[in-house]
């Protein structure tokens, strides 16, 4: 697989909770270290599928570093980490990232770390295509063609059409009910919000500076202080607790005029919930699927029905349909 010759550094994103998950993930075990498919953790899979670009750099946490490294090994990939002090939410992790990478006209590739894209040569042919507008400018972010009116994602409003094959973005919006959902799926105009960015480093800084100069200082001041450890970067604590804490979206894609939407319409999705995860897995006759174990489920007069077992027990559904069990070392739950 051939990469442009921009030179595009990914930056993935690790922060974030395990609440979503629970009980599989956990605070200190945030979703992207389960193995949820296939025997594969998120995040193992998303340093695969930036793997043809090189080096990777991670904005993580001092707790989940070595996860994190566990993930690149199994990945074979050169990862970087950059530890947060703590969270403030994306905005001031894509700082960090961008001040720790590269030089100023560098292709930054702004990745969460807990999202699931089967097809990885769509996926870069994807940030491909959109390379030429990025070294323009432009704010590239990825939106996703929706297959159904879901409210479970925000969304982004596409404008006109531009020569690159991007659209001109006319707004983020926040997660819809139903029927404005319905109404977004049927305008054509609105794609899911992936959360994924192609940006020109001095760009980012630029908008930045325009739209968050306290974080931007914050994190210039953090990264200038820094300490490193081999591959682990510690930014300065007392310089990053002055940046804001807020998501890029509210810090600057909503309010800079050069954001553009590359519309992606292969198959993604965040794994926001147990639901979302059992319609990844592969289901049988009845409608049943299973993750985790897949030897340790036993499905009898079953229907409709997601099991995710844990490795060193046994779990049998009798006479049930419409359920999710997951099931843990210290904790079972049962759901709908």
């Amino acid at each position: 697989m051939v990469i442009l010759n921009n030179d595009i550094s990914p930056i993935v994103l690790c922060g974030g909770s395990g609440t979503r998950l629970w009980p599989l993930s956990r605070r200190d075990y945030s979703k992207q270290f389960v193995s949820l498919i296939g025997g594969r953790s998120l995040l193992e899979m998303t340093f695969s599928r930036l793997k043809p670009f090189g080096s990777i750099v991670a904005i993580g946490s001092e707790a989940q570093r070595f996860l994190v490294d566990e993930a690149a090994g199994l990945a074979g990939c050169d990862v970087t980490q950059v530890l947060e002090p703590f969270a403030r939410d994306t905005a001031p992790a894509m700082a960090l990232g961008a001040l720790a990478v590269g030089k100023a006209n560098d292709l930054l590739l702004f990745c969460p770390a807990d999202h699931f894209i089967p097809d990885d040569e769509a996926f870069v042919e994807m940030v491909q295509g959109a390379a030429p507008a990025a070294a323009e400018g432009k704010i590239v972010t990825f939106g996703v063609v929706p297959h159904a009116p879901s409210t479970a994602y925000g969304y982004i409003e596409m404008g006109e059409k531009l020569e690159n094959g991007c659209f001109q973005s006319r707004g983020f919006l926040e997660k819809p009910g139903i029927e404005r959902a319905t109404q977004f799926l049927a305008s054509g105009k609105h794609v899911w919000n992936a959360g994924i960015f192609l940006v020109r480093r001095d760009v980012l800084t630029d908008a930045l500076a325009t739209f968050a100069p306290t974080t931007l200082k914050a994190c210039e001041e953090a990264i200038s202080h820094h300490s490193k450890d081999g591959r682990f970067i510690r930014p300065d604590a007392a310089a990053f607790a002055n940046a804001e804490a807020k998501s890029i979206d509210y810090a600057v894609m909503e309010k800079a005029e050069n954001v553009v939407v590359c519309p992606f319409s292969g198959s993604w999705s965040d794994v926001g919930s147990w639901n979302a995860l059992a319609d990844l897995n592969p289901a049988d006759e009845a409608g049943n699927s299973a993750g985790g174990a897949t030897g340790n489920v036993k499905a009898i007069a079953t229907e409709n029905t997601f099991v995710h077992a844990d490795p060193n027990r046994l779990v049998v559904t009798v006479g049930v349909k419409d359920l999710i069990v997951v099931d843990t070392p210290d904790a079972v739950m049962i759901t709908t």
